[in-house]
């Protein structure tokens, strides 16, 4: 409680003076407040997950990261070992669940060329562009052309 009230005294809300419109002036007091209110947490976003792991395995994540902060944290011997446990279990987890997805997704290909995709997706291939030219235009300039 006491580091609390000396956070909220130590900070600088009469900065948000400095603004004329209330709106501004509410988000600097927000602002300020929210920088010694609200604790920070750093998260990793991904733009999209992989579509085989499901919530079950999200919750292994997890939970085999905890042990592994906390073993790293801690550098007992014990908590090593522990962590092993759910580091194979997810490993084993993601390896089957991804397993699982493309064998479903290889039953429902009709084509070629539709099988040939989800190959280079099942096996992380990065398709690179290759440049072909130089060529010229009809106007005199030049133009890069890549291969897909």
């Amino acid at each position: 409680m006491e580091n609390f009230r000396q956070d909220i005294e130590s900070a600088p809300f009469h900065l948000a003076t400095i603004f004329k419109k209330p709106n501004d002036v509410l988000w600097a007091w927000q602002t300020l407040f929210n920088s010694v209110c609200v604790p920070w947490k750093e998260v990793k976003i991904r733009s999209r997950s992989d579509p085989w792991i499901t919530s079950e395995i999200r919750f292994k994540i997890n939970n085999r990261y905890r042990i592994f902060k906390a073993a790293l944290e801690t550098k007992c011997p014990e908590l090593w070992s522990k962590y092993k446990i759910p580091r194979n279990e997810v490993t084993l987890a993601l390896r089957r669940a991804k397993a699982s997805y493309f064998t479903k997704m290889f039953e429902e290909v009709k084509k070629t060329s539709a099988y040939w995709k989800l190959i280079n997706k099942a096996t992380n291939r990065i398709e690179r562009k290759r440049a072909i030219g130089p060529l010229k235009r009809n106007d005199g300039t030049l133009a890069l052309m890549y291969k897909r």
